[in-house]
């Protein structure tokens, strides 16, 4: 008989038609030793099985840590950008108010008008009255319709960034002379003005005034000045004084130069000739010679008081941009 390996080895061999089962009986040690073998084997898989449980379980344990150290991280970063959501809303919600407060102001100073006072008027029916800062003055040359003057004046406007809902034109519906009247309290009003013929100055050719047209109703181009208000003191004092200059310069030697000294309501020629105007066209303008001066120059006083004084004999109509 086999032993060893072999010896539990099944061995079927055919003699005479019959098979022969030659397996041997298992003893009781060998059934004690696989019994044991099995035992062994069964708790190697429990400690094994154990281990991957106590494994998973630590794995289980971390995950489920990792995740709420997660969660709270989250939740914190989450009400820290709601506190932040809440504090821009309310700055936001601030400066709505801001802008809704400064509207409404804005509406009040544009809708409110300048008071005008019995004082502004003056004495001699307005000669030195109190000019108006919060309006500038259209003179053209031919007559045009009131719109025409407006639309002629809108590019200043643009240029100043002031809307042309902000200005009242007020004259005859055709006229030679409008007066254009900024919106708002007195002080806004003429900071308008000022910003207005700073841009009439930025506009003009090697800055000068910009030269304005307006059409006629024949569609016609009317020249247009623009000037601050201006009283009946300073319009005749400006005429006065263009027509004195001419008179001088013809009895100057050719190539002098007139200069002009401003002092409150005159103005100095040199220190030739002081001129005041006096209320009402037909009225000449006093003329204050400096004798001492004239005669120092090598002129002859009598020659230019009679020349000067002729060009004033006979009143004449204000020139038209003035």
């Amino acid at each position: 008989m086999a032993s060893g390996p072999d010896a539990f080895v099944d061995c079927d061999e055919e003699q005479d038609g019959e098979v022969e089962n030659k397996r041997p009986r298992a003893t009781d040690a060998d059934l004690e030793d696989l019994r044991q073998h099995v035992d062994n084997t069964k708790a190697e898989v429990k400690r094994s099985l154990a281990a991957v449980l106590a494994g998973l379980a630590s794995v289980g344990n971390s995950f489920t840590s990792h995740c709420q150290t997660l969660d709270l991280q989250m939740e914190r970063r989450l009400n820290q950008i709601n506190e932040e959501i809440r504090v821009q809303n309310t700055k936001i919600t601030a400066l709505q108010e801001d802008v809704r407060d400064l509207r409404q102001l804005l509406g009040a100073v544009r809708a409110e008008k300048p008071e005008v006072t019995a004082a502004a008027a003056g004495g001699n029916g307005g000669f030195e009255r109190k000019t108006d800062s919060t309006i500038v003055t259209l003179r053209t040359k031919d007559a045009v319709p009131k719109q025409s003057a407006l639309v002629g004046f809108q590019p200043v406007l643009e240029t100043a960034n002031i809307p042309t809902e902000d200005v009242d034109i007020e004259g005859d519906p055709l006229s030679k002379k409008f007066q254009i009247r900024f919106k708002g309290a007195a002080g806004y009003a003429t900071r308008r003005v000022n910003q207005t013929l700073s841009a009439m100055r930025a506009l003009g050719p090697q800055g000068g005034w910009r030269q304005l047209t307006a059409k006629t109703a024949t569609n016609g181009d009317a020249p247009t000045y623009v000037s601050s208000d201006k009283n009946a003191f300073q319009i005749q004092h400006e005429i006065g004084l263009k027509r004195l200059r001419g008179g001088l310069e013809e009895l100057c030697l050719a190539g002098d130069s007139i200069w002009i000294k401003s002092k409150a309501r005159c103005l100095n020629w040199e220190v030739l000739v002081r001129l005041t105007p006096k209320p009402g066209q037909s009225e000449p303008p006093l003329l204050e010679w400096a004798k001492n001066h004239i005669e120092a120059a090598g002129l002859d006083k009598a020659q230019m008081a009679a020349k000067c004084e002729s060009l004033f004999s006979q009143a004449a109509a204000p020139e038209w941009c003035l």
